[in-house]
């Protein structure tokens, strides 16, 4: 966490950065506690730094849920195979929403939605 606010591009440009609290793992453990299973730390708010109200452990889905959507460029993601195309539809058929396949698939939401109103997904 700190390594990454002091060298990662993206949250140097955002001003991201752990509170002098925390600079102290002892601190952080005593905040935080031992990090459950199957979770890794997550920021509630994305546009907010590493401070004990706005982290808590979450699982991968509950995290994609807080993503925050990129803005002016497009976001490149893995390619959506064949096989995920036909879950998609096949999901969507049989009454699923576009969260609910975004989650099973663990695939973007926005997507998961282009891709069943037809729309081009490069």
């Amino acid at each position: 966490m700190i390594e990454r606010c002091k060298s990662d591009e993206k949250y140097l440009r955002n001003g991201i950065t752990v509170c002098e609290r925390w600079q102290i793992f002892d601190n952080f453990l005593e905040d935080m506690g031992t990090r459950p299973s199957g979770t890794s730390l997550d920021r509630k708010n994305g546009r907010l730094g590493y401070v004990p109200d706005n982290c808590r452990w979450a699982t991968p889905t509950e995290q994609r849920k807080n993503q925050i959507a990129p803005s002016g460029n497009r976001a490149r993601y893995q390619p959506v195979s064949s096989e995920q195309f036909e879950k998609i539809y096949s999901l969507r058929n049989d009454g699923r929403t576009y969260r609910e396949i975004s989650e099973e698939l663990n695939l973007p939401i926005n997507i998961v939605g282009r891709i069943c109103r037809g729309d081009r997904v490069e």
